[in-house]
């Protein structure tokens, strides 16, 4: 961990620090929830058609 100098007040924080603990600047960008759920959304879709595909594939050998 280094520490960084806020660019808004220029007082020393963590690098890791989304925001400035004496100000409140933000630092980094904040994932959001919705984001999270985005991605989270994407992944079902791909896992279901994977397991279509497979479905299809094994069924074919029959």
């Amino acid at each position: 961990m280094a520490l960084i100098i806020c660019e808004e007040c220029n007082k020393k924080i963590s690098d890791k620090a989304t925001k400035c603990i004496h100000c409140g600047h933000p630092l980094k960008e904040e994932v959001t929830t919705q984001q999270t759920e985005q991605r989270s959304g994407c992944g079902l879709i791909v896992l279901i058609a994977l397991g279509i595909i497979l479905a299809v594939v094994i069924m074919s050998l029959f």
